[in-house]
């Protein structure tokens, strides 16, 4: 039977700095208000922050630049991980970084598009 190699060590360096970046990505995105007013409506509950003009953007651009490192690290990884032999040794290599993904362009979207 074929065993997969093992995956150099450069390759597992990347990997787990991809699964930081994403770790730290999170946190960011999760932290970052969506609206540079939202913390208005909880003082008064009448006041709708999105009607509040908010020309900068910079919030958004700061999230979009965030998304993009994270996941073209985590990109990186997935892509110099050694392919594992057959069909369950690969998906197990690569689900992580997948849902790693996956939860960064879910909660970017949350935040800024929905």
């Amino acid at each position: 039977m074929n065993t997969p190699a093992p995956p150099s060590r450069r390759a597992r360096g990347w990997r787990w700095l991809g699964h930081a970046a994403s770790g730290v990505g999170l946190l960011v995105l999760a932290v970052l208000p969506a609206h540079k007013y939202g913390w208005m409506e909880d003082i008064d509950p009448a006041i709708d922050p999105a009607a509040l003009e908010d020309g900068s953007g910079n919030r958004l651009v700061f999230a979009t630049l965030v998304l993009l490192l994270a996941v073209g690290l985590q990109a990186l990884g997935w892509w110099l991980a050694a392919p594992g032999a057959g069909v369950g040794a690969g998906a197990r290599r690569h689900l992580l970084p997948g849902l790693c993904i996956a939860a960064l362009l879910g909660l970017w979207a949350w935040k800024f598009w929905l």
